[in-house]
């Protein structure tokens, strides 16, 4: 066991947290949630700590005041933390608040999960400690406030992609389809005969370049729709 003196130590060298800094602690069971803000109150002031024990007091609380940090146990009496993942994420106050999963012990499932879903981190509950938690929001605030320049910087890269697709790909393919059009019109023209079966292949191949135009028309269609869905800067 890690002496006091050892404990205060490690302690000092901690990075300091933000001041002020507002968390939510979202678990079912009371025990849990003492235990979690013993672990704050060892680390120091300036966080701020309010309790919930289920997704409907979830949800009242996230109306009523701006949280930095939610830590989500996943295993609730309704649903599970994954919902209420998704709950934050979809409100409108609180959507940017940072996200920490616990889970109980080998629980690499849960984790994986919750991260494909946007949450910042994850740990399970036997791994909590105040150096773990002091961490923790740490992290995911930082994460969390990177997040707007990484989707700004994957916004970017989606433009740019879409505009080398639309004019390497589209604008480029349309002129040279439409010259081979006019050229087998032009081809079968001159050698086209009563039931002459290259008359009928050339019909073909024509039939099979509109074919690709109207494709190409089609991805032209997807890029436009695509730059909307993505909207502006």
């Amino acid at each position: 066991m890690k002496s006091a003196l050892a404990f205060d130590n490690t302690l000092a060298t901690m990075p300091v947290a933000p001041s002020d800094v507002s968390i939510l602690i979202l678990d079912d069971n009371q025990f849990d949630r003492k235990r979690i803000r013993r672990m704050f109150e060892s680390i120091g002031s300036g966080f701020h700590l309010s309790e919930v024990e289920s997704l409907d007091a979830l949800s009242l609380n996230l109306d009523s005041k701006d949280f930095d940090v939610v830590l989500i146990d996943f295993q609730l009496p309704q649903g599970d933390g994954l919902e209420a993942l998704a709950q934050i994420q979809k409100h409108e106050r609180n959507h940017s608040a940072a996200t920490v999963m616990i889970a109980g012990d080998d629980q690499s499932k849960v984790a994986v999960r919750a991260m494909k879903n946007g949450c910042q981190d994850y740990i399970p509950k036997d791994a909590l400690s105040p150096q773990t938690l002091h961490t923790l929001v740490l992290s995911a605030i930082a994460a969390a406030e990177a997040r707007p320049s990484e989707l700004a910087d994957m916004k970017q890269r989606l433009d740019t992609l879409m505009s080398l697709l639309k004019h390497h790909h589209v604008s480029a393919l349309q002129p040279k389809i439409s010259s081979i059009i006019q050229e087998l019109r032009s081809l079968r023209t001159r050698v086209y005969q009563p039931h002459s079966p290259l008359g009928h292949e050339l019909a073909s191949i024509e039939k099979r370049c509109l074919g690709l135009w109207a494709s190409l028309e089609e991805v032209d269609a997807i890029v436009l729709n695509a730059s909307k869905e993505v909207g502006p800067d």
